[in-house]
This record gives structure tokens, C-alpha cells and sequence, in this order.
């Protein structure tokens, strides 16, 4: 392989390893909003996961007969563009350099 084609692929694979898509997390708090407090499960160069407050949930992942609890692992993906504006069913404005940032997880649901 040709030294620049090295460069290229080498650079691709660290630029897409910073690129948040979804991670298994743990619950720690159940907020009463429809949010939970989640640390991702990953350890990465030997550092774990700074925790996520306030990760919104999906309406199937707290049924009323089995409730979101602290410790429960569950799937968490990042959304492709800020929802810092989102309000309901509106459509709203997402900046652009703001992408796969880890303040926007959603829980999608939880391990069985």
C-alpha cells in the first residue's frame, strides 16, 4: 500500500471513530420528566464514559407494568442534529456544526 493511501485510510478511521451513532448505557436516575440520567458502557483508552443527564426516552421503553429502573441497560442512539430547539411535533431549527453530540441521546430501548 502506498504511503498515502495509508495517510488517508488511517485519518478516516480516527475521524470515524469520533463520530457518536449509538451506545449501550446504564440508568442511574429515572427523572420524573420523561428523561433519565445514562453512562455509556464503553471504556476507550482505558477511560469510561462521562455520564449524559437528561437523555430523553422513547414512550415503549417506560411501559406502566415494567417501569425504567436504575440499573437497567439500555440502547441509546445519538441524533444527527442538535435537539436543544425541538418542542413537540414543530419543526425547528438545528445548527449545523452541532452533530452526533452525546447531550443528544435518546433511550430507544432496553436490554431484556
Amino acid at each position: 500500500m502506498a504511503n498515502d493511501t495509508k495517510f488517508y485510510l488511517d485519518l478516516i478511521n480516527v475521524m470515524a471513530a469520533k463520530i457518536k451513532v449509538a451506545a449501550p448505557a446504564r440508568v442511574m436516575k429515572v427523572n420524573g420528566d420523561g428523561t433519565a440520567d445514562i453512562v455509556p458502557l464503553y471504556i476507550v483508552n482505558g477511560e469510561k464514559a462521562d455520564p449524559i443527564l437528561g437523555a430523553p426516552y422513547l414512550k415503549h421503553v417506560n411501559p406502566p407494568d415494567d417501569p425504567l429502573r436504575i440499573n437497567d441497560v439500555v440502547y441509546a442512539v445519538f441524533a444527527d442534529r442538535q435537539l436543544d430547539n425541538m418542542n413537540g411535533s414543530q419543526s425547528f431549527k438545528a445548527d449545523f456544526p452541532l452533530l452526533h453530540r452525546e447531550t443528544d441521546a435518546v433511550i430507544v430501548g432496553v436490554f431484556a
